[in-house]
């Protein structure tokens, strides 16, 4: 699998629910390969091209903590931290992000069973982020102003790169 990169169209476009959680069972099983691969915490359908609202996260590199997360959802969030991020559709991008410091989210897995799951930390903000992968937004889409105008020349470059490799 491939990783999609700013500025592709599919990265700004919300995610549809998923009906099924057994027809994204394969694609999770690759995205998890593909974001061990990018030494990535988390990976949303949509930076892969998938647009469904799922995503893959690890954020202790233990199989036993991976989780698929169908048609998930914060139900609860407390406190906010800003934290420096990257992310793996930004290749050498990195900002501070607001967040909230704990969530509690409710998702459905891949046997259908509905589970909710909270924390803090890394597990908090990778929520989050993947989130907002399955919203259409991007970490540059939360910069403060001054970031904005910081990042300008870099994502140009990023959009000049796009159109030569994967544009018309």
């Amino acid at each position: 699998m491939k990783i999609l990169v700013y500025p592709h169209p599919t990265l700004k476009a919300p995610a549809e629910p998923v009906g099924d959680p057994g027809e994204v069972a394969e694609a999770a099983q690759e995205m998890f390969r593909t974001m061990y691969d990018n030494k990535g915490v988390g990976l949303a359908a949509t930076q892969v091209g998938i647009p469904r609202r799922f995503f893959v996260m690890n954020t202790r590199d233990e199989p036993s903590r991976e989780h698929v997360l169908i048609n998930p959802e914060i139900v609860e969030g407390k406190g906010e931290v800003v934290a420096v991020e990257g992310c793996l559709s930004l290749p050498g991008l990195e900002m501070k992000v607001p967040r909230y410091a704990w969530v509690k989210i409710r998702a459905t897995t891949l046997d259908g069973h509905e589970i909710e799951l909270e924390g803090d930390g890394l597990f908090a903000r990778a929520v989050q982020h993947e989130l907002d992968h399955l919203a259409g937004k991007l970490i540059i889409d939360r910069a403060s102003p001054a970031a904005r105008v910081a990042l300008k020349p870099r994502l140009r470059e990023m959009e000049k790169n796009f159109k030569r490799k994967d544009g018309p």
